[in-house]
């Protein structure tokens, strides 16, 4: 996935995105296993690198969340060995 040009936005601006879900949206509700389709070195992508104006390094950001709409009705879960929690450290 490409990455997109920053969302730049200022105090007190409501912004509107978009995001894939963790696995890159590579999954439909039929699929039973996860390790053929997870790249994992492209999961939990992000819609866009974010600039607020005005802040500075140190300072704390306070974001409201208006709403969250989702853009399906079912989800997906694994326990994938040796990765996240599972991860031998």
């Amino acid at each position: 996935m490409p990455i997109r040009r920053p969302c730049a936005f200022k105090p007190g601006d409501s912004v509107i995105t978009s995001t894939r879900d963790a696995s890159n949206d590579v999954f439909s509700v039929s699929d039973k296993t996860v390790a053929e389709k997870l790249d994992l070195t492209k999961v939990n992508p992000q819609d866009r690198p974010v600039l607020h104006r005005g802040c500075r390094a140190g300072d704390t950001l306070e974001v409201h969340i208006d709403s969250i709409e989702l853009n399906r009705d079912w989800g997906w879960g694994a326990s994938i060995p040796n990765f996240g929690l599972l991860a031998p450290e």
